[in-house]
């Protein structure tokens, strides 16, 4: 006994000295950003790690593409990476990794992929081979969003007067490309002549290589780097239409601003970004009326409101569609004092004993296919107490509020309908409706891992969970939960709602648009099942697989 005690006396003492060494609170992670698809270093980069609420952590790469990022604080974090700006070609497209660091851990040899910025030209043409200057021409992104396969203007350019164009655009993603008449002043009366015989021709939307519907035009996939040349575009023409009619405030005619443009493609987010377009726009006088002219057949957007106030939102606001056949038709639309849409938070079951909201937990509502007014949106914070939005009668998005760990959104209503996945419209619902979101905390998680055949971990894959109850492509890509794997293969997700999921994992990214979401829908049969009970955790390994 005395034996034992003196070699574990003589152990700890021959340990107190590093025993007593402060372990760093912070730490490190270093490495090298690669182009994606060359593998080459990429110079100049920049690069920064975060893990909120801390700061983040910014650095630029060496001539040999090298990072060290220091004083991190530990947890999952996220490194946010650019190739070099391209003058006059916007911002590339962000590229992003996970690592997991430990209390002092220095993390080496991460290596992130980025992409360059892609390029097309072409020119673009009349049906007699002549080029034609002043034509926007547009990539078009094609994303499932709240339940509708929707186009939304990506990158723009403009043709100079040889009727050439250079477009720049974030590769990674497959795109349609569009030529349009520029948008600009409308007058209220139009001078075109009342026999359409007579009339210009008017400018059709014209699709890649000469089109005038989405079902015919060519679709096109940009790489890193890539320069396409020669996307000649032939433009279309047909009969221009007028439409004539009154607009109003409130009822009432009376001088208001309009605009208008196709229903589709249109503004909003897509992908990591979004772009807003502008429209055809003027102003009628004190009667409302109006004679629009040089329209093609085809669907039209109309929105009508009163003159902004100094903060540039109006008192007003009407939106409507207006189908154009292949003769002069009528229009009316009115705008619309806002809408007071009362709101609260509830729980689907027994509060928690405790819940502390985040301090950057918002209620953002955000126009669905415009630019908001400077002052029409808000960021409502999230609260126990109720709250009331002032909106106008159009379609919005609600994006999800960010929730403490444990709790989920387990939907947003407003009236008898659900919001969560679709597209929210204040005053659409009957009576007093109220705005409701919806928490649980009763969920579980997924601990995932992936890993190949010999299992070892894989890095940079992302893992894609799809509640078993969702029957179509249109409704899972609203639906599905994504998540990438850090340097160890691992990823963890949010609080869940119980029940059961499919899981699968890819290299190929998560986004909305039809070839990933028909791919991954395609792909669920080799996916692996797992049930989520209620705050449990699951811990699952998977091998990556092939989407097609």
């Amino acid at each position: 006994m005395k034996t034992l005690l003196l070699l574990t006396a003589g152990f700890a003492l021959a340990q107190a000295p590093d025993a007593q060494v402060p372990i760093p609170a912070k730490g490190s992670i270093s490495g090298m950003v690669r182009d994606f698809d060359t593998g080459a270093p990429v110079a100049g980069a920049d690069i920064s790690a975060s893990n909120p609420p801390a700061r983040p952590v910014g650095g630029v790469t060496d001539a040999q593409g090298r990072f060290t990022l220091s004083n991190i604080d530990a947890g999952r974090i996220q490194l946010s990476a650019n190739a070099p700006r391209i003058q006059g070609a916007g911002f590339p497209p962000l590229a992003r990794k996970f690592v997991t660091l430990g209390q002092g851990q220095q993390v080496e040899s991460i290596e992130v992929q980025v992409r360059t910025i892609a390029q097309i030209s072409g020119v673009v043409t009349d049906q007699n081979d002549q080029p034609v200057p002043d034509i926007s021409v547009f990539l078009v992104a094609r994303e499932y969003q709240l339940g509708e396969l929707r186009y939304i203007f990506a990158a723009p350019a403009r043709t100079d007067d040889q009727g050439k164009y250079t477009l720049n655009s974030a590769p990674g993603r497959t795109y349609l490309l569009l030529a349009t008449r520029s948008p600009g002043r409308a007058d209220a009366i139009s001078s075109a002549p009342a026999d359409p015989r007579l009339r210009r021709p008017s400018v059709v939307p014209t699709y890649y290589p000469g089109v005038d519907t989405v079902a015919g035009a060519q679709a096109i996939t940009l790489q890193s780097g890539d320069k396409r040349e020669n996307l000649n575009i032939k433009l279309q023409r047909a009969a221009s239409l007028c439409a004539e009619g009154s607009l109003s405030a409130t009822g009432a005619p009376g001088e208001v601003t309009f605009n208008y443009a196709e229903a589709s493609p249109h503004s909003g987010s897509s992908g990591d970004g979004g772009l807003f377009v502008g429209s055809n726009s003027g102003k009628t006088e004190a009667d409302g009326k109006v004679r629009i002219c040089d329209l093609h057949p085809g669907q039209y957007r109309f929105q009508v409101y009163d003159t902004p106030t100094a903060l540039g939102t109006p008192a007003t606001f009407g939106t409507g569609l207006a189908t154009v056949t292949d003769r002069d038709g009528a229009i009316v639309f009115s705008s619309l004092p806002k809408v007071k849409v009362p709101g609260e938070m509830i729980w689907a079951e027994e509060p928690p004993a405790s819940f502390t909201i985040p301090a950057n937990s918002n209620l953002i509502i955000s126009p669905l296919t415009r630019a908001p007014f400077r002052e029409e949106t808000r960021a409502t914070p999230l609260q126990l107490a109720p709250f009331t939005m002032d909106l106008f009668g159009d379609d919005y998005t609600v994006q999800r509020p960010t929730l403490p760990a444990g709790v989920y959104l387990k939907d947003i209503t407003y009236g008898d309908k659900s919001v969560l996945r679709a597209p929210f419209h204040p005053g659409s619902a009957v009576g007093d409706a109220k705005l409701k979101v919806i928490l649980a905390h009763d969920g579980g998680t997924l601990n995932a891992h992936v890993a190949d055949k010999e299992g070892k971990p894989m890095a940079d894959q992302f893992v894609i969970l799809l509640p078993a109850n969702i029957t179509s492509e249109v409704t899972f890509a609203d639906a599905a939960i994504s998540g990438q794997t850090d340097q160890n293969g691992s990823w963890t997700s949010a609080s869940l709602a119980p029940g059961k999921y499919y899981v699968l994992a890819s290299r190929t990214p998560f986004d909305r648009t039809p070839e990933t979401i028909g791919g991954l829908w395609r792909a669920r049969v080799k996916a692996k099942d797992i049930e989520i009970a209620p705050k449990a955790r699951v811990d699952v390994t998977i091998e990556p697989i092939a989407i097609q």
